[in-house]
């Protein structure tokens, strides 16, 4: 990218530019394009390519683990029930389900897994929305850290952007939905707001002409990357966390599987977490009802055939599929 000296009014640039970046992991476009300085989070609207260095703000009282929370989980306990061949649970509030999985898995590191909002599901909540609203009070005070799935490109190697552009970006993201930007972005202030630190994942360049000389493997080489890249800044976080916090990481529910499919096992960090941390890593996918469909990906999840679409559609659903992996579906938001 050209410096911040040759460039017309930096601010606005950087702002555009990051905004519409935040609409998609894999929207590397207008950081190729655009005109600005290393993006920086507004205020003064500028972001560094790592996220961390959100601005300052005063720190807000923090919630701790307290007897009400575990009153949550016990009373929720008792009502476990079967959802087809699964265990399942409902809560009113959808951070009750959360604060349960802290509650009875005590964690290390938490793997928070969405799915995209798409084309037709305007105006309907997305997974990110839920987690910056709600989740992400329930974590304040016992998470340290947020690793956001969002990989920010280096300076140069333009040509190798742009390939990743074509072959990556638009085929990923020509079926997601027009209105999704700011929403990691947010996501990252409102962490950084309540003292979680957020980061971004960082590429190289070599990263970047590896996934486009694949040629037609270029997305399963991004999506490798992206797990990778996760991995790599999940351990160097656990090597400096601050004892008994929880390390988060929040993106596409194709990385963080405990147990991937064999054709998929190269996407997952889970199972190198699961044995890093001693069986201290849980896997939370987090739907938005109106995003499920019946479509061959969504059969792939092994909560699909024992989901109820029309059971419990105000309640926020918690599926167990084993001791380290649930899976969590939001109320529908349309009848």
């Amino acid at each position: 990218m050209p410096p911040p000296e040759a460039c017309p009014n930096p601010s606005l640039k950087a702002k555009a530019t990051y905004a519409h970046a935040m609409r998609s992991v894999f929207a590397f476009s207008l950081f190729v394009l655009a005109c600005s300085p290393a993006p920086r989070v507004p205020e003064a609207p500028q972001v560094a390519p790592s996220v961390q260095n959100l601005p300052a703000v005063a720190p807000v009282p923090l919630p701790t683990p307290t007897a009400p929370a575990a009153a949550v989980a016990a009373a929720a306990a008792e009502t476990w029930h079967r959802c087809g061949a699964l265990e399942c649970l409902q809560f009113t509030r959808s951070a009750d389900a959360i604060r349960y999985v802290l509650d009875t898995t005590r964690p290390r590191f938490l793997a928070i897994g969405e799915s995209h909002a798409s084309i037709g599901t305007e105006g309907i909540a997305s997974s990110a929305a839920h987690l910056r609203t709600e989740w992400l009070k329930a974590l304040a005070g016992r998470a340290s850290d947020l690793v956001i799935e969002l990989p920010l490109p280096p300076q140069g190697c333009d040509d190798a952007k742009r390939a990743v552009v074509e072959k990556v970006e638009k085929p990923v993201t020509q079926n997601q939905r027009g209105d999704n930007k700011n929403e990691y972005l947010e996501l990252g202030h409102e962490a950084r707001r309540l003292t979680l630190q957020p980061w971004a994942l960082e590429p190289t360049c070599a990263d970047l002409r590896a996934v486009s000389d694949a040629g037609p493997g270029s997305i399963v080489a991004m999506l490798e990357l992206i797990a990778r890249l996760t991995k790599a800044r999940l351990t160097e976080l656990d090597a400096r966390r601050p004892a008994g916090t929880i390390l988060v990481a929040f993106g596409g529910a194709l990385h963080n599987d405990v147990a991937p499919a064999p054709d998929r096992a190269s996407w997952s960090f889970g199972p190198a977490l699961l044995l890093a941390s001693h069986d201290r890593y849980v896997e939370v996918d987090a739907f938005v009802p109106e995003h499920i469909k019946d479509t061959e990906s969504w059969r792939r999840m092994p909560f699909y055939a024992h989901y109820d679409p029309k059971a419990h559609p105000a309640e926020t659903t918690l599926l167990r599929l084993g001791p380290s992996s649930f899976v969590v579906i939001f109320p529908r938001t349309t009848p």
